[in-house]
């Protein structure tokens, strides 16, 4: 049996980033990596500004659209 897919929240994404941060020992080095700036990747760690899709992609994350039922 397949089990489903793992889903993150942006709260979520913004922990992996952080942890790429510590890992990469710099945020400029994970905003190269996504091609957006060191400002920009403050902004998404601090709650401002929502991950986009270059910041998805340099972790390896797809966003997806998921329904669920009341």
């Amino acid at each position: 049996m397949t089990s489903a897919p793992k889903l993150f929240t942006a709260s979520d994404v913004r922990r992996l980033l952080r942890r790429a941060c510590i890992d990469a020992g710099k945020q400029e080095a994970v905003a190269a990596l996504c091609g957006v700036s060191g400002a920009y990747i403050s902004q998404v760690m601090l709650g401002k500004k929502p991950p986009g899709p270059s910041i998805a992609r340099g972790l390896g994350l797809e966003r997806v659209v998921a329904w669920r039922l009341k």
